[in-house]
């Protein structure tokens, strides 16, 4: 006989840890709270918008990283920066330039958030990037005409 609704969230968590403490089979008939759809599609929802926050964090990280190794960029001598920012800090220099162009196009990446709130919840890097790029070929477009 098993059970429709957990009683709490840390009872399935407990009798999981029994399951695989004691070895049960996953079919077993031992007395199991079973998960519920709107559980499942909570957990779901849960960690989406989890995923969307980290992405949206990574880019705004990449910006800021961006704007440090501008900054790097001016304090070193002529022909230092791509040593420093590979031994020193880390990166690969193709990196480097990725965070660079995010914080120089911040502006454009702040005017494409506040025209969609949506796409601030998902702008990743990548998301960012293609943007750009395609605002580009939009500007070159233009100017050939």
């Amino acid at each position: 006989m098993t059970l429709r609704e957990p009683q709490t969230p840390d009872v399935t968590e407990y009798v999981e840890n029994i399951r695989q403490e004691e070895m049960l089979p996953v079919g077993s008939t031992a007395l199991v709270p079973v998960r519920t759809l709107a559980n499942i599609t909570g957990d779901i929802r849960r960690s989406h918008s989890e995923a969307m926050a980290g992405l949206s964090a990574s880019a705004a990280k990449a910006i800021e990283a961006g704007e440090f190794l501008l900054e790097l960029k001016k304090a070193v001598r002529h022909g230092q920066f791509q040593d420093v920012v590979t031994l020193d800090c880390g990166l690969k220099l193709s990196t480097a330039q990725v965070y660079m162009k995010l914080a120089d196009h911040k502006d454009e990446l702040s005017q494409l958030v506040a025209a969609n709130p949506q796409t601030s919840r998902a702008l990743s890097q990548a998301a960012a990037l293609k943007f750009l790029s395609s605002a580009q070929q939009k500007k070159r477009g233009s100017a050939k005409k």
